[in-house]
């Protein structure tokens, strides 16, 4: 189920979703009070280059909700529809 979920959503659409701007590749950290876009996406990964947050889509709305893993998949599959 996670590769589908990770196939059926982008990092940036989930961001965008939580109302994170992303321009050119990058962004300001949720995570910690950020000025200057520090966080950066690859595949379907995120990092951020000043607090040291990063993971996948899941690690990401674990961490942003604050919910567990379980509470983050489920949340996920029913954005996608899974």
């Amino acid at each position: 189920m996670i590769p589908s979920l990770k196939a059926a959503l982008s990092i940036e659409d989930v961001m965008r979703d939580a109302g994170i701007s992303i321009d050119r590749g990058k962004a300001l950290c949720p995570f910690h009070q950020d000025s200057h876009p520090s966080m950066t996406f690859k595949y379907d990964r995120f990092r951020c280059w000043s607090c040291g947050a990063g993971g996948d889509i899941i690690d990401f709305t674990e961490r942003f909700y604050g919910i567990d893993k379980k509470a983050s998949i489920e949340m996920l599959a029913g954005r996608a529809g899974i």
